[in-house]
């Protein structure tokens, strides 16, 4: 099978040796790791009265092919967000600009979730990041990461053609102070095939559906990867 490769290059000769892009597999947060994959009290696979999986969301794997898809961009250094007089500041003592604030006016009408600040502010990305042609790249906030300081904006970049540096708007939390520090996930890379789509509505089948239940239901532990779940490489 022939291999995409993602290109990421420096902005300029100080950051040839400062990569900030892994993949995102790399991040797995401690959170998740020290969750319980099972229900308290229990150690069959299904509860024995109610008949159902005791099985937590740790061992749900589209959650964990969601937080391990593509690639993720982390900070290169510390950052340090103060609060003054109601204003956060970012401040670092690196010599690269790592953060940058955005005009106000580029996201009037913007709906800022509760609990954020309404002022928004820029990761400054050190690298342009190219893909095959026909390839686009999804940048979102790292997926199923709520335990962040802040909330990256999402966005589509066509980068089989734009070959410039992407910096990655985002918003702070209002009760957060404190430092972000270097190596934390701020934005994830999925890398998708343009393609053209269009819908198509089918009938009810019983049959088909009983068939599909049934393949389901013959497995007891973890049917949805052992029998449907393909894997995703990402190097």
């Amino acid at each position: 099978m022939k291999k995409n490769i993602i290109t990421i290059t420096p902005t300029n000769e100080k950051n040839d040796n400062l990569f900030t892009v892994y993949p995102a597999i790399d991040f797995i947060p401690d959170w998740y790791r020290l969750s319980p994959s099972q229900e308290p009290g229990t150690k069959s696979e299904l509860n024995t009265r109610l008949v159902r999986s005791t099985s937590t969301y740790k061992k749900c794997t589209p959650f964990q092919d969601a937080m391990t898809i593509g690639y993720i961009v982390c900070t290169s250094a510390d950052i340090e967000v103060v609060d003054i007089e109601g204003q956060k500041m970012f401040l670092w003592k690196s010599n690269r600009v790592l953060v940058s604030p955005h005009a106000s006016w580029q996201t009037n009408g913007f709906v800022i979730p509760k609990g954020y600040s309404e002022i928004t502010n820029k990761f400054v990305n050190e690298f342009s990041i190219r893909t095959p042609k026909g390839i686009s790249t999804l940048f979102v906030n790292p997926l199923n990461r709520h335990d962040l300081p802040f909330l990256s904006i999402n966005g589509v970049v066509d980068t089989d053609s734009f070959d410039m540096d992407i910096n990655f708007p985002f918003i702070i939390r209002d009760s957060f102070t404190g430092i972000i520090p270097k190596g934390t996930p701020i934005v994830q890379l999925i890398p998708f095939e343009r393609k053209r789509w269009s819908r198509k509505y089918e009938k009810y089948d019983p049959v088909k559906r009983q068939k599909s239940s049934d393949k389901f239901n013959s497995i007891i532990k973890r049917a949805y990867k052992n029998l449907y779940w393909v894997r995703k490489e990402y190097t």
